[in-house]
């Protein structure tokens, strides 16, 4: 078992998921102690995002480098035709939410301020790990907000296609809950054991969206990075117990 968890985080987080080019945008970069992971998440209404956030943090500190958000007004409401109709209603509050904080700004204005705001901070960092608990979801819409501020000469191409690629290929993006449900299947744990095995609170990390309701994009994308981050520290507590085995063999 301690051998596939060994494969496993190789093939999880191993070189072929790596970032392997810095970013070229203007922001320089900098050097901070552990990995960098930029977490993403996108809410939905009939199809059009109406809350984008993105959480910047280092494991296995936990520490958060940066945060930001974008709200947007409905396209047009939910209704019972819709498949997303009664997860609004069950989240009613969370809907509010977005909907009071999108009044201040127009949905283009939103959107451009927070695609520059997430090219900044990403390329402050020479390596970064994508992640997402949606990947087709969350970091499609992201290409089509980069798409169109791109068509309307807004930001340059390649400083945007430098977030999403390197090597001119489109990076790997770690799904969180596929990562965790991996790590799980192969030690055989529970997902409550998966939250109570580690020890590291990262209180920093899981105070980032303190406030906001649940299935809030800032929330989501949090909680994102502490699920993943628990993964981790399962799989690198097991290779630990495992080189601790073979010393004392």
């Amino acid at each position: 078992m301690l051998e596939q968890v060994s494969k496993l985080s190789t093939a999880l987080h191993g070189q072929e998921f790596q970032s392997r080019v810095a970013a070229t945008s203007p922001s320089p970069t900098i050097s901070v102690q552990g990995d960098v992971y930029l977490s993403l998440d996108v809410e939905l209404m009939c199809g059009s995002w109406i809350h984008a956030a993105y959480v910047i943090a280092t494991y296995p500190q936990g520490k958060v480098l940066a945060t930001d958000e974008a709200f947007a007004l409905p396209v047009r409401e939910s209704t019972e035709d819709d498949c997303d109709f009664d997860f609004w209603t069950e989240n009613s509050e969370a809907l509010q939410h977005i909907k009071h904080a999108a009044r201040a700004t127009t949905r283009s204005e939103a959107e451009l301020r927070f695609v520059k705001s997430l090219i900044a901070a990403a390329g402050r960092h020479r390596r970064i790990w994508l992640v997402s608990d949606n990947p087709a979801i969350d970091f499609g819409v992201l290409n089509g907000m980069m798409s169109n501020q791109i068509a309307m000469g807004h930001i340059p191409r390649q400083t945007s296609m430098n977030v999403l690629a390197a090597d001119g290929r489109y990076r790997q993006v770690l799904c969180s809950w596929s990562y965790a449900l991996a790590v799980r299947q192969a030690l055989g744990i529970s997902s409550r054991h998966l939250r109570t095995t580690t020890r590291r609170l990262r209180p920093e990390l899981n105070n980032v969206a303190h406030d906001c309701p649940a299935h809030t994009a800032l929330k989501d994308a949090a909680c994102g990075l502490v699920k993943l981050f628990r993964a981790r520290d399962v799989i690198t507590s097991t290779k630990q117990r495992r080189i601790s085995r073979k010393q004392l063999q």
